[in-house]
This record gives C-alpha cells, structure tokens and sequence, in this order.
C-alpha cells in the first residue's frame, strides 16, 4: 500500500472512462435506433472522467470547489449509468427520485464542506448518495439483465453498493475531521480500485449487453418474417423436421394445418398493399394467440400460413381449424379491416408418410379440397 499513488490511480481511472465514453457515443451511432442507453452510459463515463479530473486539479481549485463539483459530476455519472440501463433494458425510469436523492447527497457535501467542514460527512455523503443510486440501478439489472454481459452489469453494480456503503459508513471511525482525500489507507485503496475498475467494466458490460441485443436482432430477422413478425418457412421446416423425428422415435403425434386467407388478391386490388399488410399482420396475430406455445406458425408464402401442431390427433387439428375459421371471420371487421375468411387443410402424420413433405403435401391437398368446397372451412386429410 506504500506504493499506491492515490492521484495517479484516479487520473488513469478518469483516463479509462473518458475513453470507454467515446467508444459508447461512437457505438451509439453505428447500432440499431431500438438499442437504447447507449448515449447515457457514454455521458456517465463522460461525467465521472471529468470528476476525476477535478480531483486532481484539488490543490488548483481548492478543496472545497473540488469536493463540491467533483461530486455533482460523479452523481450525474451514476444517475446516467442508472439511466442507461432502465433505457436498454425498457424499464420505467424514477429519474426524479434520483434527482431528488442526488440533490439531497449533494446539499451535505455542500454543509460538509463550507458549513461545517468536515471530511467524514462529506465522504459519507457522496458515498451513500452514490451508494442509493446504485443500489437503484442494480434492481434494474438484476430483474431483466441476462448473458454474460448482463452477469457482468449484475456483478459490477453489486460490488459498487457495497464498497460504497461500506466506504460511507466506515469513515466515522477510520477518518479524522480533517484527512485529505489521497490519505493512505485500505478502505480509501478498496474505494479508488472500485470506481476505477468499476468505470471499465460498466463500459465493457454495456459493449457486451449491447452487442447480444444486435445478436438476437440479427437471429430474429434469420428466422422471422418481417411484415407479421411469425416464422419464415425455413425455421419452420427446421422446427418441423425436429418434430418429425420425434414422431419417428416415439410415435408422438403431430398435426400440420395449411391455412391460406381467402380471395386475398381482391383486398389488395380494392384497399391497396398497405390495407393488404395490415390484414396479414392482423391474421397472423389472430392465429397466434389462438395457437398453444409449443405450437409453431409460420408465413408459407403471400397469403398462405402453415401451423405445425405437436401432440395434436385429427379431432384437435379439426378443432383447431374450426376456431381459427370462427375468429378470423369474427374479428377482422372490429378491428376496422376488410372482412375475410380463411380456409384451412390439415393432415395428422401417420404410418403412410415417408416424409415430412408428405405430410406438408397432404395438408396443401386438404387445403386445395377445402377452397373447392366453397372457403371458408376445414378439411382434414
């Protein structure tokens, strides 16, 4: 500890968050719009690297300018760091509970430091008031922060809290009226590596956190249509095979219903694509939440769909394309689209199949039956 040098470790540590803030920023721009925060944890490295330097420019400004507007740049810091997070992760921000906290912790540094001055109140101040934000922002991520960027945010923000507790509790008794700010001492040397290790690994865990975010955006454009948000025909057709094979095994049944929304050529010609889209999007949904979870939809092609129905006999893929029919008919209308309808084929696997495009074939033969007999109905093959 002889060894440490105190102004030195908090130069570099400003250094480093003042870096990590431009790469933010800089990420900010070259990142999806949705993948919000960003801009708040690059100002928060911002905010905490020119609180550092104020530190170190004490014996130029004076002790109590250096305490006063050191601290209101390391609150600011941590309210955008909490910030950033309740951003990314879509959660409501109590930005004026931390204006409050904030204001209260920055009016005892203010006491502390003209009023009474005293270097153990102004500690405690700023490290209880950093601690409350913090303690704020580590609810935050540890309810939705997942990977191992989000572990990472999880681990950075709980040693945070307790060092900063631990620092605003523990100076009453280890620190004198009058210690400076750079005293050697193991608390002291605890605190100093924290914020500094603790700016880096913010930085790096919001890199982190934000890179999985464009990782799943990026997975769930491979393998989800666009317009209705259900899956393309090749990730159905992987989920299918999967299934298939489970039926090869076991026995276990399965189901495939070929759902296409009739005389859909005649929406677009009277109400135009854009009315034709909502309608798919609006189907799409419909069906959706008719289906169970481990159900499977997927966009075929234009206006065709195609369900796959794990567990599912002819009884329940009959049902199942009964109430589709039912609530397509029923609720296109309240929602303020043109009416349609749907007709459905459907084919349960059995021992006659000797594929999985067998089975498909049979239910576009279901559904090709179905239209034939007048729309706006079921067929299982």
């Amino acid at each position: 500890m002889h060894d440490f040098h105190a102004p030195t470790f908090v130069l570099i540590a400003g250094l480093v968050s003042a870096l990590m803030g431009w790469v933010l920023l800089a990420l900010r721009r070259n990142y999806p719009p949705d993948i919000e925060g960003l801009r708040e944890w690059g100002l928060a490295c911002l905010a905490c690297a020119c609180a550092t330097l104020i530190y170190k420019l004490e014996t130029l400004l004076g002790r109590s300018i250096t305490s006063i507007s050191g601290a209101a740049l390391m609150l600011l810091g941590f309210v955008l760091f909490y910030s950033g997070s309740a951003r990314f992760w879509q959660q409501r921000e109590h930005l004026r509970w931390m204006a409050a906290w904030s204001v209260v912790a920055w009016v005892a540094m203010v006491i502390f430091s003209v009023v009474w001055p005293d270097y153990r109140g102004r500690a405690s101040a700023l490290a209880l008031g950093l601690a409350g934000i913090t303690a704020a922002h580590f609810w935050v991520v540890w309810r939705h922060a997942k990977g191992l960027g989000g572990a990472l945010v999880k681990a950075v923000t709980g040693v945070q809290c307790a060092v900063l507790v631990l620092r605003g509790i523990s100076t009453w008794w280890v620190d004198a009226p009058d210690t400076t700010r750079f005293a050697p001492g193991l608390i002291q040397t605890i605190y100093l590596a924290t914020f500094a290790i603790s700016a880096l690994m913010m930085s790096v865990s919001a890199q982190l956190v934000s890179s999985e975010r464009v990782r799943r955006m990026l997975e769930n454009l491979a393998t989800h249509d666009s317009l209705t948000g259900v899956l393309v025909r090749r990730a159905w057709l992987q989920a299918a095979g999967r299934e298939w094979a489970r039926w090869q095994r076991n026995g276990s049944p399965m189901a495939v219903l070929m759902l296409d929304i009739d005389h859909f050529k005649r929406v677009n010609d009277q109400h135009g694509h854009a009315v034709g889209d909502a309608v798919l999007k609006h189907f799409a949904q419909e069906v959706r939440d008719l289906l169970r979870p481990f159900d499977r939809l997927a966009r075929y092609g234009g206006e065709e769909f195609i369900v796959l129905a794990p567990d599912t006999q002819n009884e329940g893929a009959l049902g199942m394309g009964q109430r589709i029919c039912q609530t397509v008919a029923d609720r296109a209308a309240q929602a303020g689209l043109p009416a349609v309808t749907v007709s459905v084929g459907a084919a349960v696997a059995d021992a006659g199949d000797t594929s999985l495009d067998a089975l498909v074939a049979r239910a576009d033969a279901a559904l090709y039956r179905a239209k034939q007999a007048g729309r706006n109905r079921v067929v299982v093959d």
